[in-house]
């Protein structure tokens, strides 16, 4: 299992993410289709049913603002291996946003969402663009250029947009001084970047150059799928670290996520969360005729997948179209009992397993005689569960009183305790002394 002793946190961290973020983000609705007409829909709603509930991160995707569509006039661009066409280039090789659906660039966005009290974020890609280096830009400020510091045999194996960047050559840091020069120049509040956990030297030049660029900016790291223990003091100078892979509505999502928050569960620290990915439930993956689908999760798997992420004190990062999910799944992410979980920013732990029963708690940070509660079925048929205090890592000696949270009722703390649970559902709870 992954493991990390305790570090100082910066202050910049703690006060930039004293609890896990909170926010929406492009990728599960959008993915690169969309345009600012797409995300001011969505920041209204944001902030008529979110923000209330202290949801603040607005994040778009580099892919949809910069993933550049043929227009009139313009010769196409050269496309990716998914057939999109890649975004227009400023003289130093960075993506600026597409005039088709960004007519006015996203300053006019960005602007909006900070009216409105709110943060915003972009997700960007690892390295330097391929048609950066293939025109050999500038990098600004130096007497370097994009292939001086390009490593052309490093190229991402899901996105062949860009190169790495090797960070022993004069004029990289440099390159990623500037990019965030220029996104604090936009009003970015927050950034996602991709494909960077297996390149601690890239992240460091990252953490560098937000130092540098005069904007305090919370730095989310992507994707999940290779940790290295060795650089656990590098990722944990971060607000947010990804642990899984890319998770959707399905049930090997749920069981993936299990699997790494228990390797995961002794890392969290203020300030620094471990990262569960996106809640994919709702309008997701808009196609080419403008329609989203709905959601493939049952309410059960909803439930757990939720109290998954609230348990784990995981940064609640909501993925569908918000005008077009129903009511009832904006009532789950906003949940008051959910939220309080969550932002307590207490990592739960295994308590206990028993065949297919898993049992996760988490005290509350200021009354650990308080806390939440997971009991997990985690079988493929319905179960009656019968545990004890002792099995809930509670003390046999002393009364509770217990909340199931999704059910909304209370529930009679005798022994043993009984839960009828469905497959793949959870009995959520609230604990305190009686």
């Amino acid at each position: 299992a992954w493991s990390a002793t305790e570090a100082e946190q910066s202050p910049d961290l703690t006060r930039l993410t004293p609890a896990p973020p909170l926010g929406w983000a492009s990728y599960d609705g959008y993915s690169a289709s969309g345009n600012v007409q797409d995300m001011l829909a969505n920041l209204d709603v944001f902030c008529r049913r979110l923000k209330p509930s202290g949801y603040e991160y607005f994040i778009v995707d580099e892919l949809l603002w910069a993933n550049r569509t043929p227009e009139p006039g313009v010769p196409e661009g050269r496309k990716d291996r998914y057939g999109r066409y890649l975004s227009s280039l400023d003289p130093y090789g960075r993506p600026v946003p597409m005039k088709s659906s960004f007519p006015d660039g996203i300053g006019e966005l960005v602007r909006r969402v900070h009216a409105a009290g709110l943060k915003f974020g972009v997700w960007m890609m690892r390295g330097i663009r391929q048609d950066a280096v293939a025109r050999n830009l500038p990098i600004e400020g130096t007497r370097y250029r994009a292939r001086d510091i390009a490593d052309t045999a490093d190229v991402c194996n899901w996105s062949d947009w860009n190169y790495g960047i090797d960070m022993s050559r004069p004029g990289a840091q440099e390159y990623y001084d500037g990019m965030l020069v220029m996104l604090a120049g936009l009003g970015v509040d927050f950034v996602k970047y991709d494909d960077i956990v297996p390149y601690p030297r890239e992240i460091e030049a990252v953490l560098k150059a937000i130092d540098r660029c005069g904007r305090p900016m919370a730095l989310s790291l992507s994707p999940g799928d290779e940790i290295r223990t060795a650089d656990l003091s590098i990722y944990r100078r971060t607000n947010m670290l990804r642990i899984t892979g890319d998770v959707w509505d399905k049930q090997e999502s749920i069981d993936k996520s299990f699997m790494r928050w228990e390797q995961a569960q002794n890392w969290g620290a203020p300030g620094f969360w471990i990262d569960l990915d996106m809640i994919p439930f709702g309008a997701l993956e808009r196609n080419a005729q403008g329609r989203f689908r709905p959601d493939r999760f049952t309410l059960d798997q909803k439930w757990t997948f939720l109290a998954q992420r609230a348990l784990a004190a995981s940064p609640l990062i909501m993925g569908g179209d918000l005008p077009h999910t129903p009511q009832s799944d904006l009532a789950l992410i906003i949940n008051p009992e959910v939220l309080a979980c969550n932002q307590n920013g207490v990592v739960g732990k295994l308590v206990h397993r028993q065949g297919s029963t898993d049992v996760w708690r988490a005290p509350h940070v200021s009354a650990p005689d308080s806390g939440w509660i997971g009991v997990f079925n985690r079988g493929r048929h319905p179960a009656q569960i019968r545990l004890g205090q002792p099995e809930l890592g509670l003390d046999a000696q002393r009364s509770y009183r217990l909340r199931d949270i999704w059910r909304a009722r209370d529930i009679a703390c005798t022994e043993p305790l009984k839960f009828d649970l469905a497959s793949g559902s959870v009995a959520f709870l609230h604990y305190r002394p009686s």
